[in-house]
C-alpha cells in the first residue's frame, strides 16, 4: 500500500473532473454534445448530480488502477506512463465504448467526443501519477 501515490490519485481525479467540465462546456464540445444528445438547454440535464458523482467515482477507479498498473509494469517516466495509458485507452476504453454506437445507431460524434475526452484524461493522469 505504501507504493500507492494518494496525492497523485487525488490530483488525477481533480484533473479529470476539471477536464470534463471544460470538455463538455460551451467552450469545449458542449454545444455539439448537447445538440447531438437532443438537449436544448443546460437546465434540461436531469440527474446531473448523479452523473457528476459517477464521473468522479469512475475517475477515482481509473486513477487507482493506473497507480497500481504503473507499479506493476515498473513505469519509470511520464513518457512510459503515457504509452501504457495509451494502450489501456485503445485496448479497453475505445474497444468497449465504440461497438454500442454502431449497434444502437447512436451519433458517432458522441463517441468521438467521449473517447477524445478519455484519451486526454488518461494521458493527464499518467503525467500526474508519475510526476509527483
Amino acid at each position: 500500500m505504501s507504493d500507492i501515490n494518494f496525492l497523485g490519485i487525488g490530483l488525477a481525479v481533480v484533473a479529470d473532473m476539471g477536464l470534463g467540465a471544460f470538455w463538455y462546456s460551451p467552450a469545449g464540445f458542449g454545444k455539439i454534445w448537447m445538440k447531438k444528445m437532443g438537449i436544448e438547454k443546460p437546465e434540461d440535464l436531469a440527474g446531473a448530480n448523479q452523473a457528476y458523482a459517477s464521473s468522479a467515482f469512475s475517475a477515482l477507479v481509473l486513477a487507482i488502477f493506473f497507480s497500481y498498473l504503473f507499479n506493476i509494469v515498473n513505469v519509470q517516466s511520464a513518457g512510459h506512463a503515457m504509452g501504457v495509458a495509451l494502450l489501456v485507452w485503445v485496448g479497453a476504453i475505445v474497444a468497449a465504448v465504440i461497438p454500442p454506437y454502431f449497434w444502437e445507431n447512436r451519433p458517432k460524434v458522441i463517441a468521438a467526443i467521449y473517447c477524445g475526452y478519455k484519451l486526454v484524461s488518461v494521458l493527464l493522469m499518467a503525467v500526474i501519477l508519475t510526476s509527483l
